[in-house]
């Protein structure tokens, strides 16, 4: 059937080796972050993508030197 399979409630890392196993596709749960709020999410994703943008100039900038 060629569908993705995503495992919710993730909470401890023998379920994760246990889907890996199972070569599950994607997971969620407690594992990997607890609940966030959008506020917090967005924050976290903007916090992400200036940091990927600087990380990025910084590397350039070395590269030039």
């Amino acid at each position: 059937l060629e569908l993705n399979v995503c495992a919710e409630g993730i909470e401890q890392k023998d379920q994760l080796n246990f889907l890996r196993e199972l070569k599950c596709d994607e997971g969620q749960g407690y594992l990997f972050s607890k609940a966030v709020s959008a506020e917090e999410i967005t924050r976290l994703f903007l916090f992400y993508v200036i940091c990927s943008m600087f990380y990025d100039y910084i590397l350039v900038w070395t590269i030039e030197l």
